[in-house]
């Protein structure tokens, strides 16, 4: 079982970038994604046939510790028994998510293939059956994320100081390259050694 998104109000926002609230539950399908793929790749080398079942769902959670002696961090509730279903009542080698989870994930740049509507123990018998969808995979970068970008006649600290370093540098180059060729080292009046050009302050 994983998690994620579980302290949103730790996660480190950008002032040039739209940070999508869904943005964690994008990246727990990029990793179910990432998996098959690995399980494929493992397959091709290892001369097996593993298949993966996996299941998602959104929602909320009860998390916390149990435990004096053996500590262990878990996690309840209906989001938790709905996830477990869907791997459970999946097929193996695809990924089966609820339709809420599903309508989130559709806009983000996912695509899928609907399932049906099946039972599942727990939650049927008071909301009827649930419609699930199988995720394929990603088929382009979530459109709702502003990519940051440079914005005319503003610029950080941190990229003037890295402008003036540059500009300094290029200066520096050339002034070898100028003294090196007045005194001679690439006209043939000197021997000729590498290490003159980058480290000029040498005595060889």
């Amino acid at each position: 079982m994983a998690v994620s998104g579980l302290s949103p109000e730790k996660q480190v926002r950008s002032s040039m970038q739209c940070e999508d609230k869904w943005g964690h539950l994008c990246a727990l399908a990029d990793f179910a994604i990432a998996l098959n793929e690995s399980i494929q790749e493992i397959n091709k080398h290892s001369f097996n046939n593993f298949e993966l079942r996996i299941g998602m769902a959104h929602g909320s959670v009860v998390a916390g510790v149990i435990g004096a002696k053996k500590p262990q961090y878990d996690i309840w509730g209906k989001t938790v028994n709905l996830a477990s279903r869907m791997d459970s009542t999946g097929i193996s080698g695809k990924i089966q998510v609820p339709e809420d989870t599903y309508l989130i994930l559709k806009e983000r740049g996912f695509a899928f293939e609907y399932r049906g509507e099946i039972y599942v123990k727990g939650i049927s018998e008071q909301e009827g059956k649930i419609r699930t969808h199988y995720l394929l995979g990603r088929v382009q970068p979530n459109p709702l994320i502003m990519q940051p970008r440079k914005i005319t006649g503003q610029y950080s600290l941190a990229a003037v100081v890295l402008g003036l370093v540059q500009s300094l540098n290029r200066q520096k180059q050339k002034q070898i390259l100028n003294d090196n060729n007045n005194s001679g080292i690439l006209k043939g009046h000197h021997h000729y050694n590498r290490r003159t050009l980058l480290a000029p302050g040498s005595s060889e």
